[in-house]
Protein backbone atom coordinates (compact mmCIF):
# COMPACT_ATOMS: atom_id res chain seq x y z
CA UNK A 1 0.00 0.00 0.00
CA UNK A 2 0.86 3.44 -1.06
CA UNK A 3 -0.31 7.05 0.57
CA UNK A 4 -0.12 9.49 -1.60
CA UNK A 5 -0.53 13.12 -0.77
CA UNK A 6 -1.40 15.10 -3.62
CA UNK A 7 -1.58 19.02 -3.39
CA UNK A 8 -1.33 22.17 -5.98
CA UNK A 9 2.21 23.21 -6.54
CA UNK A 10 2.98 26.80 -4.66
CA UNK A 11 5.71 27.83 -3.60
CA UNK A 12 6.71 27.07 -0.70
CA UNK A 13 9.40 28.52 2.03
CA UNK A 14 11.93 26.66 4.40
CA UNK A 15 9.77 25.99 7.06
CA UNK A 16 7.34 24.52 4.82
CA UNK A 17 9.88 22.11 3.65
CA UNK A 18 11.75 20.97 6.22
CA UNK A 19 8.32 19.97 8.15
CA UNK A 20 7.19 18.42 5.06
CA UNK A 21 10.27 16.29 5.01
CA UNK A 22 9.70 15.53 8.87
CA UNK A 23 6.45 14.02 8.28
CA UNK A 24 7.36 12.31 5.24
CA UNK A 25 9.98 10.22 6.96
CA UNK A 26 7.98 9.51 9.71
CA UNK A 27 4.81 8.44 7.47
CA UNK A 28 7.79 6.49 5.89
CA UNK A 29 8.44 4.19 9.07
CA UNK A 30 5.03 2.95 8.53
CA UNK A 31 3.67 2.55 4.81
CA UNK A 32 5.47 3.84 1.33
CA UNK A 33 4.48 7.54 1.08
CA UNK A 34 4.78 10.02 -1.86
CA UNK A 35 3.88 13.63 -2.85
CA UNK A 36 2.48 14.52 -5.77
CA UNK A 37 1.83 17.88 -7.27
CA UNK A 38 -0.15 19.60 -10.43
CA UNK A 39 0.45 23.00 -11.41
CA UNK A 40 -2.70 25.26 -11.15
CA UNK A 41 -3.35 27.15 -14.74
CA UNK A 42 -2.78 30.84 -14.72
CA UNK A 43 -6.05 32.20 -14.76
CA UNK A 44 -6.92 35.13 -12.56
CA UNK A 45 -8.91 34.81 -10.14
CA UNK A 46 -12.52 36.53 -11.82
CA UNK A 47 -11.76 32.92 -13.81
CA UNK A 48 -11.47 30.31 -10.77
CA UNK A 49 -14.65 28.39 -11.91
CA UNK A 50 -12.48 27.72 -14.80
CA UNK A 51 -9.34 27.09 -12.74
CA UNK A 52 -11.14 24.74 -10.87
CA UNK A 53 -12.10 22.45 -13.88
CA UNK A 54 -9.02 22.34 -14.97
CA UNK A 55 -7.11 21.42 -12.20
CA UNK A 56 -9.54 18.79 -11.54
CA UNK A 57 -9.11 17.25 -15.01
CA UNK A 58 -5.43 17.08 -13.63
CA UNK A 59 -5.89 16.00 -10.67
CA UNK A 60 -8.50 13.31 -12.38
CA UNK A 61 -5.54 12.12 -14.80
CA UNK A 62 -3.63 11.09 -12.21
CA UNK A 63 -5.69 8.66 -10.58
CA UNK A 64 -6.44 4.87 -11.52
CA UNK A 65 -9.81 3.93 -10.58
CA UNK A 66 -8.94 1.92 -7.75
CA UNK A 67 -7.32 4.35 -6.14
CA UNK A 68 -9.33 5.42 -2.49
CA UNK A 69 -9.35 8.91 -2.68
CA UNK A 70 -9.90 11.36 0.78
CA UNK A 71 -10.53 14.66 -0.13
CA UNK A 72 -9.50 17.22 2.92
CA UNK A 73 -12.39 19.44 2.42
CA UNK A 74 -14.25 22.02 4.83
CA UNK A 75 -17.30 20.61 3.67
CA UNK A 76 -16.11 16.91 5.26
CA UNK A 77 -16.99 15.69 8.05
CA UNK A 78 -15.07 16.49 11.39
CA UNK A 79 -13.24 14.17 12.92
CA UNK A 80 -11.14 13.84 16.54
CA UNK A 81 -7.66 12.26 15.86
CA UNK A 82 -8.66 8.67 17.72
CA UNK A 83 -12.18 8.85 15.33
CA UNK A 84 -9.95 9.87 12.10
CA UNK A 85 -7.64 6.85 13.07
CA UNK A 86 -10.22 4.13 13.62
CA UNK A 87 -11.65 5.43 9.94
CA UNK A 88 -8.14 5.22 8.35
CA UNK A 89 -8.15 2.08 9.65
CA UNK A 90 -11.19 0.66 8.25
CA UNK A 91 -9.83 2.25 5.16
CA UNK A 92 -6.52 0.13 4.84
CA UNK A 93 -8.44 -2.95 5.96
CA UNK A 94 -10.09 -2.36 2.25
CA UNK A 95 -6.51 -3.13 1.11
CA UNK A 96 -6.38 -0.21 -1.81
CA UNK A 97 -3.14 -0.60 -3.49
CA UNK A 98 -2.94 3.42 -3.35
CA UNK A 99 -4.66 5.81 -0.56
CA UNK A 100 -4.32 9.67 -2.37
CA UNK A 101 -5.00 12.20 0.32
CA UNK A 102 -5.98 15.66 -1.61
CA UNK A 103 -5.70 18.95 -0.75
CA UNK A 104 -7.48 20.91 -3.85
CA UNK A 105 -6.38 24.50 -4.49
CA UNK A 106 -7.29 27.69 -3.89
CA UNK A 107 -10.81 27.51 -4.96
CA UNK A 108 -11.87 24.46 -3.82
CA UNK A 109 -12.44 21.70 -5.84
CA UNK A 110 -14.93 20.74 -9.39
CA UNK A 111 -17.99 18.31 -8.31
CA UNK A 112 -16.31 15.25 -10.12
CA UNK A 113 -13.51 15.47 -7.28
CA UNK A 114 -16.56 15.79 -4.49
CA UNK A 115 -18.20 12.90 -6.20
CA UNK A 116 -14.72 10.73 -7.13
CA UNK A 117 -13.52 11.01 -3.02
CA UNK A 118 -14.61 8.19 -1.42
CA UNK A 119 -14.11 9.93 2.21
CA UNK A 120 -14.50 13.77 2.84
CA UNK A 121 -12.65 14.92 5.71
CA UNK A 122 -12.73 18.49 7.22
CA UNK A 123 -9.19 19.56 8.82
CA UNK A 124 -11.15 22.69 10.57
CA UNK A 125 -14.18 24.73 9.94
CA UNK A 126 -11.21 27.82 9.84
CA UNK A 127 -9.63 28.59 6.49
CA UNK A 128 -6.49 27.35 6.27
CA UNK A 129 -3.55 28.62 3.95
CA UNK A 130 -2.89 25.34 1.80
CA UNK A 131 0.77 25.17 3.06
CA UNK A 132 -0.43 24.48 6.81
CA UNK A 133 -3.45 22.16 5.50
CA UNK A 134 -0.84 20.37 4.05
CA UNK A 135 1.71 19.95 7.62
CA UNK A 136 -1.78 19.31 9.27
CA UNK A 137 -2.84 16.75 6.97
CA UNK A 138 0.68 15.00 7.44
CA UNK A 139 0.96 15.64 11.28
CA UNK A 140 -2.58 13.73 11.53
CA UNK A 141 -2.11 11.02 9.30
CA UNK A 142 1.27 10.42 11.56
CA UNK A 143 -0.72 10.71 14.45
CA UNK A 144 -3.28 7.80 13.44
CA UNK A 145 -0.56 5.62 11.99
CA UNK A 146 0.90 5.72 15.85
CA UNK A 147 -2.50 5.83 17.45
CA UNK A 148 -2.73 1.72 15.45
CA UNK A 149 0.16 0.87 16.41
CA UNK A 150 0.18 1.86 20.36
CA UNK A 151 3.38 4.33 19.61
CA UNK A 152 3.28 6.82 22.18
CA UNK A 153 2.80 10.36 20.91
CA UNK A 154 -0.49 11.22 20.98
CA UNK A 155 -1.97 12.02 24.90
CA UNK A 156 -5.72 12.00 25.53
Amino acid sequence: MTLIFLHVETKAPAWFQSAKELYFKKISGFVKVEEWTIKSPPQQRKDSSQKVSQEAQKILAKLIPSDFLVLFDEKGKSYDSIAFSSELQKVFERSPQRIVFLIGGAFGVDSSIQERAQWKVSLGKMTMNHLVAQIVSLEQVYRALTIQKNIPYHNE
